[in-house]
């Protein structure tokens, strides 16, 4: 089987639980670091899946996170258009957004180890948690 192409487009999130708002985490009362997150998913999807991070940075530019999430955006029919004066905002509103070869399969949500696990490999998008934010 061949390797699945995952990106995930990061804002200035820091931490995850299931809920990207951080208001709260349902059952679970623990935030988790994002960058642990990460760790999780790199070791749990390491024989099915490669990975692609892109973070908001202040201190460098944004063009590379920018070109590759109007692609993705494009590929999905998205009319939204980003650019270094809206990408803020709209991670804000919609990051994490997280893409299994160029399908985007989750917006506003910080899926655990196994939902992501599943998306990947079902191709099944990961629906938004109710009442997290």
């Amino acid at each position: 089987m061949d390797k699945k192409y995952v990106q995930i487009f990061v804002g200035n999130q820091s931490a995850g639980c299931g809920c990207s708002c951080g208001t709260s985490c349902g059952a679970s009362s623990t935030v988790i670091p994002f960058d642990e997150l990460l760790k999780k998913y790199l070791i749990t999807l390491d024989d099915i899946a490669y990975f692609d991070v892109y973070k908001v940075s202040e201190k460098q530019d944004n063009d590379q996170l920018i070109n590759e999430l109007n692609e993705v955006l494009a590929k999905n029919g998205e009319k939204l258009i980003v650019d270094e004066s809206n990408l803020g905002y709209v991670l804000s509103q919609a990051g994490p957004i997280i893409v299994v070869n160029n399908k985007i399969i989750s917006i506003r949500n910080t899926p655990d180890e196994k939902e992501l696990y599943d998306a990947v490999i079902y191709g099944k998008k990961i629906p938004v948690q109710k009442g997290c934010c």
